[in-house]
């Protein structure tokens, strides 16, 4: 029986690169919120999640403590996230 592979380590992105991601899924997310259209849940869904994960990388990045779940956060936990990220200086 062989050993399971290696998980993937992605080396980390600079913190610049972070919160460029977060600043285009924001306005994304906005655009999809004016918009109409075939699949616009899904697409909002998906974008949603990306922003979670991109805000979760910020955290990371920023040593400001995020619980690591694949779930979307909670709007709650999401907006306490994006304030202590923004008491950490980050703008996005």
């Amino acid at each position: 029986m062989s050993a399971p592979p290696a998980p993937v380590v992605r080396p980390p992105r600079p913190i610049e690169l972070l919160a460029d991601d977060l600043g285009r899924l924001r306005d994304e997310l906005a655009r999809l919120r004016r918009s109409g259209g075939y699949a616009r849940r899904h697409h909002m869904l998906a974008t949603a999640l990306a922003y979670d994960d991109a805000l979760r990388d910020c955290c990371r990045a920023l040593d400001v403590p995020v619980e690591m779940t694949s779930a979307p956060l909670d709007p709650v936990e999401r907006l306490r996230l994006e304030a202590e990220l923004e008491a950490a200086g980050l703008t996005w």
